[in-house]
């Protein structure tokens, strides 16, 4: 899973919304890895709610070939309008 929450505006999402859609997920049995690009200052303040999930879960500010991150996954989250 794939994850752009970014950094303006989009902080619910990064904190929140995907951190309970992992685990209703997860819930379900399915076995979810995630790459979440929260946006530097989100990843340095420590934002980011899929953080301490381990080696499921990546969390980094930016990630410079997007379109071949997202080819390779099953399912991306992200806002509306991108």
């Amino acid at each position: 899973m794939l994850v752009l929450g970014g950094s303006q505006g989009a902080r619910a999402i990064n904190e929140r919304v995907m951190p309970e859609a992992v685990a209703q997920l997860r819930a379900g049995g399915l076995a979810v890895k995630v790459t979440h690009q929260t946006g530097a200052s989100e990843r340095d303040a420590g934002g980011g709610g899929l953080r301490g999930e381990g080696p499921a879960a990546e969390v980094v500010a930016f990630i410079e070939d997007v379109a071949t991150v997202m080819a390779q996954s099953s399912l991306v989250g992200m806002p509306r309008g991108r």
